[in-house]
This record gives C-alpha cells, sequence and structure tokens, in this order.
C-alpha cells in the first residue's frame, strides 16, 4: 500500500506533478486564544489558512494550563523539497496525471491510496470513508485470493 505522492513513487520519471505545502508559526499566550481547537481564516487579507490551539484538542486537561500554545498554518506551492500536503491537480496537468495512473495500472503488487496516492484533494471524511471501504474489498479480495487493484478508487 503506497499512501506517498504517486508521482515520486516511480522517481518522476515522467515529470513533477504540482502540490502545496504548509509552514507552521508557533505563538504561546496567557489563557485561551481562540476558544476552539481549530479555526479557519478564509479572509484573503489574513496570510494563513488556519489557527490551531492545542490546548482545545485535550478539553479535560484545560484547567491545569494558565497558558496556551497555537500555530498558525500558512499554505503555499511546493518546492522538490517539501512535504507535499495537498494536490493542485489543474487542468493543464490532467496529461501527465493519466501517464501515472496508467504507469500505476500497469505497476504490480502496489495499490495506491489516499490524497496524494491517487493525486485528489480530498477532505478527512471522504478519506477515511475510502480507507473504510477499501479495507472491506481487501478482505473480500484476500479472502477468494484475488489480486489487489492498483487502485480502490479510480483517480479520474
Amino acid at each position: 500500500f503506497y499512501t506517498g505522492p504517486i508521482d515520486r513513487y516511480f522517481n518522476f520519471r515522467l515529470g513533477r506533478l504540482g502540490y502545496r505545502t504548509l509552514s507552521f508559526e508557533r505563538f504561546e499566550g496567557d489563557g485561551d486564544y481562540q476558544g476552539t481547537a481549530v479555526m479557519n481564516y478564509c479572509d484573503e487579507d489574513v496570510p494563513y489558512t488556519r489557527i490551531s490551539e492545542h490546548k482545545h484538542f485535550a478539553p479535560w486537561e484545560q484547567e491545569k494550563f494558565s497558558r496556551t500554545v497555537c500555530f498558525r498554518e500558512f499554505s503555499r506551492l511546493a518546492g522538490p523539497d517539501d512535504a507535499p500536503y495537498y494536490p493542485i491537480r489543474l487542468a493543464g496537468e490532467k496529461r501527465l496525471l493519466n501517464d501515472y495512473i496508467a504507469l500505476a495500472r500497469s505497476t504490480r503488487g502496489v495499490s495506491f491510496l489516499g490524497r496524494l496516492g491517487t493525486y485528489r484533494y480530498l477532505d478527512m471524511d471522504v478519506t477515511i470513508t475510502e480507507a473504510l471501504a477499501a479495507c472491506d474489498r481487501m478482505d473480500t479480495l484476500l479472502s477468494t485470493q484475488q489480486e489487489l487493484p492498483p487502485f480502490f478508487t479510480d483517480p479520474v
């Protein structure tokens, strides 16, 4: 099972697909900064996309901490040395993506999964639903000794 970038699996031999990456800026403060674990900021004038305040991930422990730790998240184009987070999937990349999909379909012994393995932007609810469906299908295929597919969800 491979959940990394599909183009990286093949050592970028056909070229690089486009991705966005994230940078994080840590800051601390007294008390409660935003009152919730994650707040998205969609205003064009705000340079970051969200703030995560970690004390809210375990609300039953909040009373223990008078200070708070937060991270601002900045989205940007990924360079070759960056960790890719989100496929861009622009129309101009369609041919390259289709070539990688064809290459993946001709490769035995590996199944490509998730946001990066299928080069699709997926929200977490869709990611989890697809992962559970893939597990169910794996159980069926393995119990009948059938080969696992290169994709459990069509990436096109």
